[in-house]
């Protein structure tokens, strides 16, 4: 703490010292029965108390001085935070963003508890934000050293401004909080997550929804702050209180925005990557020799990167997710796997063998989708199972399990575009028969 900080906080400590003699005093004085000349004595202790102060008070001089001292404050709560993002600019980017998302788990497990203004804005606090945003990303410590200190402010504005000025003083600096803590700090980190999912060669980071986590306890720690150290201080209904309401109330929901912008990328993301797994699929995947029994135990590797990738984005989802955010995700990137699945089915010729192959992989998605919970999703791809016993059934049993079990609702063109990817569609003639 530098001279000037230190001389501000103790104009305000005097001032409340101040104040509080004053009352002390007209309480003797009620205690001695003078009750005529407590009214007096209280005017003029208090005539008294802002001629002390008056030169270092009036004409706006402490407010421009306090605005500026919570500008540096914010702004060496932020150096580390700043100072790693300007290292990540370079030729590395790319691959400095995906390390980023990959701290994120580490850097905010302890991030979770906590009200605004509890934890003391040195030492232990200070150390922790440093250390976790060695990589530039948003933690609950640094934004609580801002409430912290924000809070601080607050309270030497009460006491040195006048009633009068007391609201206008509180909203101003409010303003100043809302500012920092979304443009130079919420904000740039949101773009930077953007910024990851930008390359679809690499895959999508499920520590991504650790950063929409991380936001929303930022968010919920300013509406706590905001209703104990701000509200009170406002009035209520005026027009300081509204215009302070809507300021942060507009934070809240450019964040949200941006989260939802978020996940929509994320999901776009998985999307593009379970695509390029699927089409890693080789054409004799499900054409195996006969001998070949690793094939029927254990599947195809594009199969189990794709169940392996899921399984990943769900327990992301189950940690950092609300319910239904969470339906939201697995349920969009479950239906893009199913209609994925139904059309790359059509694309490989599948033999007696492979078809135990295929029946391994339809089993092992059903069972990575149906930990997600979703009943639709678990319906859709029971279907898909009873589709890969059409590579199963003897030729003869075929028209049967098309007319009479599930699969009789589906469409019928579709049907004999997979019947004709059986090895023995041609040579059993199952076309023709399909279609009589």
């Amino acid at each position: 703490m530098d001279d000037e900080d230190a001389a501000r906080e103790r104009l305000g400590e005097a001032r409340s010292g101040v104040s509080s003699a004053v009352a002390i005093a007209v309480l003797i004085g009620r205690s001695e029965g003078d009750n005529a000349g407590v009214g007096l004595l209280h005017g003029f202790l208090n005539r008294c108390c802002d001629d002390l102060f008056e030169s270092y008070t009036a004409g706006g001089n402490y407010m421009s001085t306090e605005q500026a001292h919570l500008k540096e404050a914010f702004r060496q709560i932020l150096v580390p935070f700043v100072r790693a993002r300007s290292e990540r600019q370079g030729p590395s980017r790319s691959k400095a963003l995906l390390g980023m998302l990959s701290s994120v788990t580490g850097s905010t497990s302890s991030g979770n508890a906590g009200a605004a203004g509890s934890t003391d804005a040195g030492g232990a606090t200070a150390a922790g934000g440093a250390a976790s945003e060695a990589e530039g990303i948003i933690n609950p410590q640094t934004a609580r050293m801002m409430l912290q200190v924000h809070a601080e402010a607050i309270a030497r504005a009460i006491e040195l401004e006048s009633e009068a000025t007391a609201a206008d003083a509180v909203a101003a600096l409010t303003g100043q909080l809302v500012s920092t803590l979304g443009d130079e700090y919420v904000f740039p980190a949101l773009e930077d997550v953007l910024e990851a999912l930008q390359d679809l060669r690499q895959e999508p980071d499920v520590h991504t929804f650790d950063v929409v986590r991380v936001a929303n306890i930022v968010v919920r720690l300013l509406q706590v702050h905001f209703q104990r150290a701000v509200v009170p201080y406002l009035g209520n209904g005026n027009y300081i209180y509204r215009d302070a309401v809507a300021e942060k109330n507009q934070l809240m929901s450019r964040v949200e925005m941006n989260l939802n912008l978020i996940t929509n990328k994320f999901v776009g993301a998985c999307k593009q990557w379970i695509g390029g797994l699927l089409g890693k699929q080789r054409k004799g995947d499900f054409r195996p020799a006969e001998d070949d029994f690793t094939a029927l135990e254990a599947g195809t590797q594009p199969c189990r990167q794709c169940t392996e990738f899921l399984r990943r984005v769900e327990r992301a989802c189950r940690q950092s997710l609300g319910t239904d955010n969470q339906a939201r995700v697995l349920g969009e990137v479950g239906s893009a796997l199913h209609a994925m699945l139904m059309d790359h089915l059509r694309k490989f010729v599948v033999s007696v063998a492979g078809g135990l192959v295929l029946a391994k992989d339809v089993s092992r998605y059903r069972e990575t989708i149906a930990s997600f919970g979703i009943a639709a999703l678990t319906d859709k791809f029971a279907v898909l199972q009873d589709i890969s016993n059409i590579f199963l059934v003897q030729p003869t049993a075929l028209k049967s399990l098309l007319d009479e079990g599930p699969l009789a609702r589906l469409d019928r063109a579709t049907l004999q575009a997979l019947v004709q990817m059986r090895e023995d569609s041609r040579s059993s003639k199952l076309v023709k028969q399909f279609t009589s």
